[in-house]
């Protein structure tokens, strides 16, 4: 919870500069890394986890599972909405972010949709019919994710839990 109250842009510089430091500028894993740490998706998680009762690892142990079999054939298949539904959440802010891959990723070639519409903003002038254009091509991606996860992500809202 504490992760919410630090805005992104406090730790901006200092991350890339160790990111820099760890050869990750210019790489795909440096874009994606610090996305995969969401204190949201974390968060989220955790309280789907918390409302699966205890009482069906308890069964499921004494049934003879292992602590790894319980998690493969209890808790995974009971949090495929969540996982989908941070998942989506976790996709959505990284397709979004500017600052970060403008600070991590320099390349022309490594260029994300948010740096490369801003792009078309020059000395000169802005290029609007592009720039709405590529606005909604961008826009488009994470619409056809969420088309495709859409039964998922409905059932990761819908999902209130089990009393015991």
């Amino acid at each position: 919870m504490l992760s919410f109250l630090i805005p992104f842009e406090a730790i901006a510089i200092p991350l890339a500069t160790t990111f820099r430091a760890m050869e990750m500028q210019n790489t795909y894993i440096g874009l994606v890394l610090p996305g995969i740490g969401s204190g949201l998706a974390i968060f989220l998680l955790r309280q789907f986890f918390m409302n699966i009762p205890p009482s069906l690892a308890e069964a499921a142990r004494v049934d003879g599972l292992s602590w790894w079999g319980v998690f493969r054939h209890i808790y995974l298949p009971l949090s495929r909405p969540s996982l989908v539904g941070a998942g989506l959440v976790v996709f959505v802010f990284q397709w979004q972010s500017f600052l970060w891959p403008l600070l991590i990723a320099p390349d022309p070639a490594m260029k994300v949709a948010p740096v490369a519409i801003a792009d078309f903003a020059g000395e000169l002038g802005v290029d609007y019919g592009q720039m709405f254009a590529g606005a909604i091509l961008a826009a488009g991606v994470p619409l056809l994710v969420l088309l495709v996860f859409q039964r998922q992500f409905t059932a990761s809202l819908a999902s209130s839990g089990t009393k015991e």
